[in-house]
């Protein structure tokens, strides 16, 4: 018989157990901030094109999320407690972030130049609008956030007949393209500017910047601006303020359309102006 405690003849002795290799350590964060898709994220796509990136770590800050250029727009990103979410240009829900509200919205521009307005054709002292329609459409809540910004630029080119002629330029924020109707805010106007001499084809520009007070029916806007006309053989400049001493009242809950008018002295033929180049920006 064998010992206690020994194994009998042939038996193989049994190998004490190894405790599991630890776990690799945790990459450490990246340059920057910046943090990958990882298993403690969660990623979620709505139908209407947002991408969501909720980190469960909620002590941590997300302060840098970045994709790839879109076929049709550039993404923006839109921080709001601890969601961090990517919607594509011309979202309509603007969200804040330390009290600041306000991200890239979308521009609008247009596809080709405008029908000139003419004095012959419009008539003497009577406002006629370029034909920017729905290329001037700002969709019903694109600015309805306190500190959201417009940034409005109009170029093209002009004529004068006589040196005593004048025009008169406004930018209007209306209710339907061309303000036939409806609620009608005069973002910006000239005078009647004078620019003293027969001048043939030469540039002009008008610029509104509006910033965004309060949002709702019953918004306010501050907007201020400055219209420039190049004189023949660009020798000098006829500058001309476009200013508000009091803020806008505007509805930033609607569909608003920018448009922007001209208005001749008399009807002389030689009395032109064209739109080429039109632009807006909202943040």
């Amino acid at each position: 018989m064998a010992p206690p405690g020994s194994l009998p003849p042939g038996a193989t002795p049994k190998k004490p157990p190894v405790a599991p290799p630890p776990p690799p350590p945790a990459d450490p964060p990246e340059a920057g901030g910046q943090i990958g898709f990882t298993g403690r994220s969660q990623i979620a796509a709505t139908a209407d094109g947002d991408l969501t990136l909720t980190p469960n770590n909620t002590g941590s800050l997300l302060s840098t999320l970045s994709f790839g250029p879109n076929a049709q727009s550039a993404p923006q990103l839109r921080p709001t407690s601890n969601v961090l979410t990517l919607a594509t240009v011309g979202s309509t829900a603007p969200t804040s972030l330390g009290g600041f509200t306000g991200f890239w919205a979308g521009t609008l521009t247009n596809t080709a130049a405008y029908a000139a307005i003419v004095g012959s054709v419009c008539g003497a002292a009577t406002e006629c609008f370029f034909a920017v329609g729905a290329e001037g459409k700002l969709p019903a809540g694109a600015i309805n956030a306190a500190r959201h910004r417009l940034e409005i630029i109009l170029r093209g080119v002009y004529s004068v007949a006589g040196a005593t002629d004048t025009i008169t330029l406004n930018v209007k924020l209306c209710q339907v393209s061309g303000c036939a109707s409806g609620t009608v805010v005069v973002l910006g106007a000239t005078g009647a500017v004078i620019p003293g001499a027969a001048v043939t084809t030469q540039g002009w520009e008008s610029k509104v910047d509006c910033n965004v007070f309060t949002a709702g029916a019953s918004g306010t806007l501050d907007c201020q601006g400055l219209s420039l006309f190049a004189l023949t053989g660009l020798t000098a400049l006829q500058a001309d303020d476009m200013v508000n001493a009091a803020a806008l009242t505007v509805n930033t809950t609607v569909d608003e359309f920018i448009s922007a008018s001209a208005t001749w002295n008399n009807a002389t033929a030689g009395n032109t102006i064209t739109l080429r180049n039109f632009g807006v920006k909202v943040f």
